[in-house]
């Protein structure tokens, strides 16, 4: 496949707040009364900038992209590790900032939408082919799709970033 085929998304950050490094900043944002539940006040939330940059976005070769997916458990994990604070604090607080991020809007959709394929296993890849109507559909990775008139191309589907 040429490059210039291939569609790339451009990220962007929800969160305008800098991130609090891990320590007593940290401790502090965790301790701290969640912001007043609008969108600008949680735009400059550093505790909301934590949370995306766990869990949303990471930099490679100088602009945004996808984070790995990674489970709640994880987060809180991480969240103990770099305040020192005990579990429960930690679990609390970043349910709340995870569910305050999925109530208020941001870009058309939720400042936190939350994703059904970050806590769910994906499952097998489908493969169909490209013409228009009626497509032969099969879950046998395999090159071509034995139809009617001959071969053709089998591709695999992908699920959408956006809308899932």
């Amino acid at each position: 496949m040429k490059p210039e085929n291939v569609v790339d998304e451009t990220l962007q950050r929800a969160i305008l707040a800098e991130a609090p490094a891990p320590g007593e900043r940290l401790r502090k944002q965790l301790e701290a009364s969640l912001p007043e539940e609008t969108t600008p006040a949680f735009m400059h939330y550093p505790l909301a900038a934590w949370v995306e940059n766990t869990f949303g976005l990471d930099e490679e070769d100088g602009r945004l992209v996808r984070r790995k997916p990674i489970k709640f458990g994880e987060g809180v994990e991480r969240l103990i590790s770099d305040s020192g604070l005990p579990q429960h604090v930690c679990s609390t607080r970043l349910r709340d900032v995870l569910e305050m991020g999925n109530r208020l809007p941001g870009f058309g959709q939720p400042l936190f939408p939350f994703r059904l394929h970050q806590f769910l296993a994906a499952g097998g890849t489908v493969y169909a082919t490209m013409e228009s109507g009626k497509r032969y559909l099969t879950l046998e990775g395999q090159h071509y799709a034995p139809v009617q008139g001959g071969e053709m191309l089998l591709y695999p589907l992908v699920f959408c970033r956006d809308c899932g």
